[in-house]
């Protein structure tokens, strides 16, 4: 198999040929835009390294090179924090959402309080001389 029948991390190696068996071509096929993102996060080695680490490879390479390439976006957004960034955005907005929740709970436990005095105001007029 010659040029573009390579997989994206065979055609960065510069390798004649992508091997009948390369765990890669399924997860980074040629001109791929997530290996190309991690590679200019990471370097490409990294996609050999964490394959090489993997317990199970076959049957964890989809969701790691996944993880891989969701971590890239991150970096390239938030080059300082990377997806710490953006759970520390999320965590903001879950407390500010928290605090406008208990807000609107105070509102509506007032409101109910006073729906209930106008029914028993309305059910009993006499009570109010």
């Amino acid at each position: 198999m010659h040029g573009s029948a390579r997989c994206a991390l065979c055609q960065w190696r510069k390798a004649d040929e992508c091997p009948a068996d390369c765990h890669f071509r399924p997860h980074f096929p040629a001109g791929s835009q997530a290996f190309e993102k991690i590679r200019r996060v990471y370097g490409g080695n990294v996609v050999e390294i964490t394959y090489g680490a993997l317990p199970f490879p076959e049957q964890q390479a989809r969701l790691a090179f996944l993880a891989l390439e969701r971590e890239a976006d991150a970096r390239i957004e938030n080059p300082v924090m990377g997806s710490l960034g953006t759970v520390a955005v999320l965590e903001e907005q879950i407390r500010r959402l928290r605090e406008q929740l208990a807000s609107v709970e105070q509102k509506l436990a007032l409101f109910q309080q006073q729906v209930a005095l106008l029914r028993q105001q309305h059910l009993h007029p006499n009570n109010n001389l």
